[in-house]
């Protein structure tokens, strides 16, 4: 998983006045509630870190008996 969306992932906002902020990379940039990520990959089974699972919605629309008997 790439570093920059570490704090997007983890809905690390800074509040700012009214406004939330959340940095990607250096930047600071303004955060929307309606903002969504969608993620995808081509890997039959994956193996993700275990923070993304905390942090995440793991969902696998491909399932394989390979991937099962993985």
């Amino acid at each position: 998983m790439d570093p920059t969306l570490v704090n997007i992932i983890a809905k690390a906002y800074i509040q700012v006045g009214r406004k939330k902020k959340v940095m990607v990379g250096d930047r600071e940039l303004d955060w929307n509630s309606k903002f969504q990520l969608y993620i995808t990959t081509k890997f039959s089974n994956p193996v993700f870190e275990t923070s993304i699972f905390a942090n995440t919605t793991v969902v696998n629309f491909c399932v394989t008996e390979k991937a099962l008997e993985e």
